[in-house]
């Protein structure tokens, strides 16, 4: 996940997160969902935010808020999950996958976005 492919991926799936954002899903909720993602070339992760509010949702750089969630993961899994050749859950029970915070958001997660179309 180093280097600019690494960047490329992270920047792909911002991308994403944001085009398959299904707002009929998310209701009412307003959520802050930080990620941590390991792989840099420098030693340091891929961060950012996905905010959840008013039946929008903003993928931002700027950590300024206090996440509900955040979502610890090595660029390996990271990009095993995000190409469905890894179970999120699995992933947490093995320790692959660590979250800090509300859990029953983390279990909601994967829900508020349409797939892909293959």
């Amino acid at each position: 996940m180093g280097g600019r492919i690494g960047a490329r991926i992270i920047r792909v799936v911002k991308r994403a997160m944001r085009q398959r954002f299904n707002a009929e899903r998310a209701g009412d909720l307003e959520a802050v969902v930080e990620f941590w993602v390991a792989g840099r070339r420098d030693g340091r992760s891929y961060n950012w935010q996905v905010v959840v509010e008013d039946g929008a949702c903003q993928v931002t750089d700027e950590l300024e808020r206090d996440p509900d969630l955040t979502i610890e993961i090595d660029g390996v899994h990271f990009l095993k999950l995000v190409t469905a050749n890894a179970n999120g859950p699995a992933l947490f029970l093995k320790g692959d996958l660590k979250l800090d915070g509300d859990l029953m958001l983390a279990s909601r997660l994967p829900r508020l976005f349409r797939p892909a179309r293959r």
